[in-house]
């Protein structure tokens, strides 16, 4: 067998083979999307009989330490299906797919309960040896014992013992950018977030461990008496903001809640692992015992970034005190000084110009209390952004 087969479900590369005998047995491939272990159930007249599990790293590196046997890898596969291929011994011959659910795959197929694939504990790198200590205490214990919230990124790949500069570099920089733009005191469309808000939110690299790249990321500032930092809304909005990564559906009713701000930086973050063979471990926790672990593999990663990349508006409603400056009628446009230093100014919605034509005036300049409809629409290559404003309703605030 050589390093690929063509299969129903297309090229599938082998990446590595766990047990030969006669030719490979039992190994790891992948094709475009998706990795699988690959077991050898039969070989008959015509074809060989062929399970194909699909499995994320993780999985795979259970299997090669001997902590999870092919067996159970087979019955208790992740997604709760399996691919019970038929490959033809000769060209003249086709191939068949079927899908099993787990609970349906025969006996016979199966390996024994003791099917342990013992291969050293060597850690998948490019080279033999890896420099990183182990992973410090867990990240419950660490968040209670440092009265911190306590983020753990875990970059799990073929190759990831070590990982370039830029790559790390990037990566930093796009969790903390995410962090501050949750932060709603970070109101301005462009520029650097307030001082407060970097003051608040800041992260710190704390310690690097084997994982098979861990970075341990903590809030700069200390817990208060409640055990909340004050980067705790931020880093829980992230995690949160991880775990919705996994389904669309999620996803998309979280993007809604969130600032563009916010989702530029996190599609960073994930384009940095989007086109590699990467999943991500990631877990948080905070001083106060809230905690959330989530895994993402490489297809979820994918499949968020597209999902984001295709997001290019987003709408939220602020409330707005100050001076209604102008209205022009005509034009069904706005002009708003608010108090908190920030101008508006946009149009007028249907609401309000139907409650004009019945006869109600603004007498301006007016002290009011607005709601406001914040429209942003990014442009994803150029990340730059335009906002619209929809003046929705208005009250006069007694002075």
């Amino acid at each position: 067998m050589n390093g690929a087969l063509f299969t129903p479900l297309g090229k599938l590369e082998i990446i590595d083979i766990l047990f030969n005998y006669d030719g490979p047995r039992i190994f790891t491939c992948h094709n475009s999307a998706n990795k699988f272990l690959a077991f050898l159930v039969d070989e008959l007249e015509e074809t060989d009989l062929w399970l194909f599990i699909p499995v994320n790293y993780m999985r795979v590196s259970e299997i090669k330490k001997g902590l999870l046997s092919i067996r159970d890898a087979i019955r208790n596969a992740e997604d709760g299906y399996v691919y019970e291929i038929h490959l033809p011994v000769a060209e003249s011959l086709t191939s068949s797919v079927k899908i099993l659910s787990c609970i349906d795959i025969p006996e016979e197929y199966l390996p024994q309960e003791d099917s342990i694939i013992t291969i050293n504990n060597r850690i998948e790198c490019n080279r033999n040896f890896t420099e990183l200590p182990d992973r410090p205490l867990i990240t419950q214990e660490e968040a209670l014992d440092t009265g911190r919230d306590v983020l753990d990124i875990a970059i799990i790949g073929e190759n990831h013992c070590e990982i370039s500069c830029q790559i790390f570099a990037d990566t930093l920089s796009a969790i903390q950018h995410t962090i501050f733009a949750f932060d709603p005191r970070w109101r301005s469309i462009n520029g650097r977030p307030p001082i407060n808000v970097i003051e608040d939110n800041t992260l710190h690299v704390t310690s690097l461990y084997k994982s098979s790249f861990g970075i341990r990321i903590k809030s700069k500032e200390t817990a208060n008496l409640f055990r909340y930092t004050p980067a705790t809304a931020t880093i829980k909005q992230l995690a949160e903001l991880f775990g919705d990564s996994k389904e669309r559906e999620l996803l998309s009713d979280k993007l809604k809640t969130i600032n563009s701000k916010a989702i530029l930086n996190y599609k960073k973050f994930l384009g940095i692992f989007q086109n590699t063979e990467t999943e991500l471990n990631v877990e948080w926790a905070s001083p106060n015992k809230e905690k959330l672990s989530v895994l993402l593999t490489h297809k979820q990663i994918r499949d968020a970034y597209e999902f984001i990349d295709q997001t290019l508006e987003t709408t939220r409603i602020i409330k707005v005190v100050g001076t209604l400056v102008a209205v022009n009628l005509k034009r069904k446009t706005f002009y708003i000084e608010s108090e908190d230093g920030n101008d508006y100014s946009g149009g007028l919605s249907n609401e309000i110009v139907k409650y004009v034509s019945k006869g109600y005036k603004f007498e301006v300049p007016m002290l009011i209390t607005a709601e406001i409809e914040s429209t942003i629409r990014t442009n994803i290559n150029t990340s730059e952004e335009t906002v619209v404003y929809t003046l929705q309703e208005v009250f006069a605030k007694e002075e």
